[in-house]
C-alpha cells in the first residue's frame, strides 16, 4: 500500500488534521468526524488498548447528523481485534441485514505499545467501491502518525529545554555556600523561570514542615498566617509523597484541601507543589503560585526536573550547618533508614545476620570446656625385675598380652644351677659323713670342722634351691602386659634386678588429664568430663574430676597440672592401661566472644602487662 503522506490526492480533512497541534482530544475528535466525512460514513469511531493484551475502549466518536445507521453495530472492540488479526485492514459487511458496511484501518503510532483502530459505518458498499472509501480512510488516519511524530519532537526539544534550564539552576546553586542563599536563589530562579507570582521552599522538620524561603522575599514572619497556610499546603503534600496541583483534577489520586484553602486564602488562582527527595524519602516541599493560567503538564514535568536535581545539592547544604550531633544523628537515620526499607534486601539480610550474630556472641553463652590430654592408668601395677644374674632361657609373655594370676611370663636358664644344686648336695652329704666318722673316732675337733662344713654346704644347696625356684617368673595377680618383649633376647644375660615385665591390673582403671597451666584455674573437683580415646574417638565416655595434683609437671609444650579422673561405670573390655586421648572437661558456660578472645587478651597481658 503507498502511504498517503505524499497522496496529492488526499481529501482536504486530512491535510487539515498533519498541520493540526491542539491538545490530543480535539485532535481525536476532529480525526473521527474527517474519518467518517472522507468516506461517508454515517458513524466513525476510534478504538484503542493500552497493550496487546488489555480489553478495547472506545477513545472518540462521531455520528453524523440524522444518521439512522450505527444503531445496530455490532461490539466495535469485537471488530477492532478483527482489523488488527487481519494486517490492518477491515472491510466486513454486518450479517443481520441492515445494510451496513465497516470499514477499519489501524493507526501507526511509533513508540506505543498498544494499538489503536479507526471504524467507519457506512452504507453498504460494493467490493469495487471499498477499497478507495479504505484509502481515503487510511489517508486521514495517516495524520494520527504526523500529529504523534509532531509531538514527540515537541516534547523533546520541550525536555532538552527544560535540562538546559536545570543545568543553569545547578550552576547557580553550587556557586552558593549557604543553605538559605541557595534557597532564595532557587525560589527566585523558579518564579522568573515559570512566571509565577511567587516560589516557595518548604523543608522537612520531624513530621512538620517550615517555611525556609520565599521568593523576592528577604525576611519573614514564621507566625503570619499566608505562612502558616502554606506550610499547611506544603504539609499535605509532604505526607502524601505526590505532587500537588489546584484546581485538582476529579480523578487526581491525591488530597488537596489545604491547597484549595490556601488558593482561596492568598486569592493564587493556581498553585503546584512538587516534593523534593533525598535518598527516595521526602526532604522539602516546592510551592508555585500563578494567578494568570493554570501549570501545564510540560511545565510540571520541568519543575519535576528541576526538584529532582537541586533536592541533594540543598539536603548537602542544610546538613553542613547544622551542629555535629545533628549531622552523626541524620546519618544514623539514613542508615536505619536503608537497613529497614524495601531496597538492597541481600544487604539487609546480611546487617541483619551480622547484627544477631554480634548479640549472640556479646549475650550469648556457650559451654566452656577444658581440653587436656589423658593416659590411662591402673591403681594395680608391678614391676617383675630379674631374680638375679644370669640368662633368659623362655619367654611366655609379651607386651600386650593379658595374664591370669600365676600365668608364667618367663624363665632363666637353670642349666648351671641344676650342676651347682649337684655339686652342693654331693658336698653336703661328704661333710656329713666325714662328721659321722669323726664322732664314731670320737674326734671331737675333726666332727666339729665337718660339721661346719655340712652347713655351709646346706645352706650353698638352700640358696641354689631358691634360685630355681625364682628363675621362673609368674604374674602376681590377673592383668596385662604393659611393658616387656624379649622373645629376641632369648640367651642374653639379664643383671639381678634389671625390669623384665610391667604387670597392670585391668579391673580398677584411673585416667590422668594433663590440664595446661593457663587453663587449670578452670578446673574443679567434681567436674565433669567426656574421654575421647585416640582409638575410637567417635564415641566419648563419661568420667569425673577426682582430684588435681597441687604440683605442676613439666612436659612437652609447658607446665601441665594433672587432674586425676575417675571412670564412671565399669571399663571397656578393649581398655588398656597407657592409652591416651583427649579429655573435655566441663568448665561452665561463658560468652563466646570471650571464649574466642580468651587467649589473645591474656596473650596481650602477659606480653605488655596490661
Amino acid at each position: 500500500m503507498d502511504t498517503p503522506f505524499a497522496d496529492p490526492a488526499a481529501p482536504s480533512p486530512a491535510r487539515e488534521l498533519r498541520s493540526f497541534s491542539g491538545p490530543p482530544t480535539e485532535f481525536w475528535s476532529r480525526l473521527v468526524r474527517s474519518a467518517g466525512e472522507a468516506t461517508g460514513a454515517a458513524t466513525a469511531m476510534l478504538w484503542a488498548r493500552t497493550t496487546p493484551s488489555s480489553s478495547w475502549a472506545k477513545a472518540a466518536a462521531w455520528a453524523a447528523p440524522d444518521s439512522t445507521v450505527g444503531a445496530g453495530i455490532p461490539d466495535g472492540g469485537t471488530l477492532a481485534e478483527a482489523c488488527v488479526e487481519e494486517g490492518g485492514r477491515l472491510h466486513r459487511r454486518l450479517p443481520d441485514g441492515a445494510g451496513v458496511s465497516v470499514l477499519g484501518t489501524r493507526l501507526d503510532l511509533p513508540g506505543q505499545p498498544g494499538d489503536a483502530v479507526l471504524l467507519a459505518a457506512r452504507p453498504a458498499l460494493p467490493d469495487a467501491e471499498a477499497d478507495p472509501a479504505l484509502a481515503r480512510l487510511e489517508a486521514v488516519a495517516a495524520a494520527a502518525s504526523v500529529y504523534h511524530l509532531q509531538r514527540l519532537l515537541t516534547r523533546a526539544r520541550a525536555d532538552v529545554e527544560q535540562f538546559g534550564q536545570v543545568l543553569d539552576l545547578l550552576v547557580l546553586l553550587n556557586r552558593q555556600a549557604t543553605f538559605m542563599a541557595a534557597a532564595m536563589t532557587l525560589c527566585n530562579e523558579l518564579a522568573s523561570r515559570f512566571r509565577a507570582d511567587r516560589a516557595s521552599l518548604g523543608w522537612r522538620k520531624g513530621a512538620y514542615v517550615r517555611v525556609r524561603a520565599i521568593s523576592h522575599l528577604e525576611k519573614f514572619e514564621p507566625k503570619m498566617a499566608v505562612v502558616q497556610h502554606l506550610e499547611a499546603a506544603m504539609e499535605e503534600s509532604l505526607e502524601q509523597d505526590i505532587e500537588v496541583s489546584w484546581p485538582a483534577d476529579p480523578e487526581a489520586p491525591y488530597l488537596s484541601r489545604d491547597h484549595g484553602r490556601f488558593a482561596e486564602a492568598e486569592a493564587s488562582g493556581h498553585v503546584a507543589s512538587v516534593p523534593l527527595r533525598q535518598d527516595g524519602r521526602p526532604v522539602g516541599i516546592l510551592t508555585l503560585e500563578r494567578k494568570a493560567e493554570g501549570f501545564s503538564e510540560a511545565e510540571l514535568r520541568g519543575l519535576r526536573a528541576a526538584a529532582d536535581q537541586v533536592a541533594p545539592r540543598l539536603a548537602d547544604l542544610e546538613l553542613r550547618e547544622g551542629w555535629f550531633g545533628r549531622r552523626w544523628g541524620r546519618a544514623l537515620l539514613r542508615g536505619a533508614g536503608k537497613l529497614v526499607g524495601t531496597e538492597h534486601t541481600g544487604a539487609k539480610l546480611a546487617s541483619a545476620a551480622g547484627a544477631a550474630l554480634a548479640a549472640f556472641l556479646i549475650f550469648g553463652s556457650w559451654p566452656h570446656r577444658v581440653e587436656a590430654p589423658f593416659t590411662l592408668r591402673s591403681e594395680r601395677a608391678v614391676v617383675i625385675p630379674a631374680p638375679f644374674d644370669g640368662y633368659l632361657g623362655e619367654v611366655a609373655a609379651d607386651a600386650g598380652d593379658t595374664v591370669g594370676e600365676g600365668e608364667a611370663l618367663a624363665a632363666l636358664d637353670i642349666r648351671g644351677l641344676l650342676i651347682e644344686e649337684a655339686s652342693a648336695a654331693a658336698d653336703l652329704e661328704r661333710h656329713l659323713r666325714e662328721a659321722e666318722k669323726a664322732q664314731a673316732e670320737r674326734a671331737l675337733a675333726e666332727m666339729r670342722m665337718a660339721q661346719a662344713l655340712a652347713a655351709q654346704a646346706q645352706a650353698r644347696l638352700d640358696l641354689v634351691r631358691d634360685r630355681l625356684d625364682r628363675a621362673h617368673l609368674r604374674a602376681p595377680f590377673a592383668g596385662a602386659v604393659v611393658e616387656g618383649d624379649h622373645r629376641e633376647r632369648l640367651g642374653a644375660p639379664v643383671r639381678q634386678g634389671e625390669p623384665l615385665f610391667r604387670i597392670a591390673g585391668l579391673e580398677e582403671l584411673s585416667v590422668e588429664a594433663f590440664v595446661p597451666e593457663r587453663d587449670v584455674d578452670f578446673v574443679i573437683a567434681g567436674a565433669e568430663v567426656r574421654l575421647v580415646f585416640a582409638s575410637r574417638p567417635g564415641r566419648p565416655y563419661p568420667a569425673q574430676v577426682a582430684r588435681i595434683d597441687p604440683m605442676a609437671r613439666t612436659r612437652e609444650g609447658g607446665q601441665v597440672f594433672v587432674a586425676r579422673c575417675v571412670v564412671a561405670g565399669e571399663p571397656e573390655a578393649w581398655w588398656r592401661p597407657g592409652m591416651t586421648g583427649v579429655a573435655r572437661i566441663e568448665a561452665g558456660r561463658r560468652a563466646p566472644i570471650w571464649l574466642l578472645t580468651r587467649r589473645t587478651v591474656d596473650f596481650v597481658r602477659l606480653r605488655w602487662g596490661w
